[in-house]
Order: structure tokens, then C-alpha cells, then sequence
């Protein structure tokens, strides 16, 4: 939903709640407070998207925060280990023996999920500014797939008009071989 006043007050709000589908795996309902149970090896392009215009959203995009490199390369699997609630992660290319570690920041344990608030980005061209925040929680569904909630919050300013965005998207990466 979309709103816009231009005059006195001025600027735009847009926000999008997408709800976790019902006909998708059921999340784990997790008694304990570590994550080790999110531990594991997982392809890196998602079985499931809603909404779908962001089915092309590998696994490493939504863990590697700022690291572009890590981001936008394409690996077959991603596998995440956890100790003391601190989040490792090591990618897998095909036709390629062993894996790489990626370097990872900004990720915690709470409540036996691992939330992760990537670091912001501000951008600026021309007339406009633009500022991301987000925050992406890792659970798993009780088919053992990782699910990835993201919360995505923009806001900046559009040639004289502010705005602020929010959107949510839900992600399921099945287990890798």
C-alpha cells in the first residue's frame, strides 16, 4: 500500500506485509536458545519466494551484509555451521573441491533463531538519497529447509519528495546433497 501527499507535509509511504504462506513447510517451534539446529549445507537459490519477484535471491546475498563479491556470485551450495551462536558460513562452487569461508558480521542468536541486521547502505545520484536497513532471520521448517524472513526498510528523498519503504519477504532453501 502506497501513500502520497505532496503538498505541506509532503512524501510517500509504501508498506508491504507479506504473511509466511500456510501451504509452505511449518517453521520449528524451538524450545532452546542456541541455533546449532541451523546448522547444515543448503542449495543457494530458494525452492520457495513470496513474494516471487525476488525468486532470484541466492542464500549468500542475504548472509554476506556488504560483501558484493560474496553477494552476486552464484554457488551451488551454502553451508552454515554454528558455535555459541556465532554464525560460519562456507560456500561450495561446482566442480570445485572444498569450500571458501565467507567472511560474516553482524549476526546473532536469539531465541533460537539467528537474526542478522546487515549493514546499512546509503547511496546518493543525482536529486536523491537513499538509506537500507534491514534485518533477516534465519529458522528452520520442521522438513528441515532453512527459512529466511527479511525485513527491508528504505527511506530517502526523491528529488524533493521523501520517502519511506517497507517490505517483507519470505525465502525456503532446501537441503544440498
Amino acid at each position: 500500500m502506497a501513500i502520497c501527499t505532496l503538498a505541506g507535509t509532503g512524501g510517500c509511504v509504501s508498506t508491504s506485509e507479506t504473511i509466511y504462506p500456510a501451504s509452505w513447510p511449518v517453521i520449528e517451534t524451538v524450545q532452546h536458545t542456541d541455533c546449532d539446529h541451523l546448522a547444515g549445507r543448503f542449495k543457494s537459490v530458494p525452492d520457495l519466494v513470496t513474494p516471487t519477484d525476488r525468486g532470484h535471491a541466492r542464500l549468500t546475498y542475504w548472509l554476506a551484509g556488504s560483501n558484493w563479491e560474496i553477494r552476486t556470485q552464484a554457488f551451488a551450495a551454502v553451508e552454515l555451521e554454528v558455535h555459541d551462536g556465532q554464525l560460519a558460513v562456507r560456500t561450495y562452487s561446482p566442480g570445485i573441491d572444498g569450500g571458501a569461508d565467507v567472511p560474516i558480521e553482524n549476526w546473532h542468536c536469539e531465541n533460537g533463531r539467528l537474526v542478522g541486521t546487515p549493514p546499512m547502505s546509503i547511496q546518493s545520484e543525482g536529486h536523491g538519497a537513499l538509506h537500507v536497513a534491514g534485518q533477516v532471520v534465519l529458522e528452520r521448517a520442521v522438513d528441515r529447509a532453512l527459512v529466511v524472513h527479511v525485513h527491508s526498510r528504505e527511506s530517502g528523498l526523491s528529488m524533493i519528495v521523501p520517502f519511506r519503504e517497507s517490505k517483507e519477504y519470505w525465502f525456503v532453501y532446501r537441503e544440498a546433497d
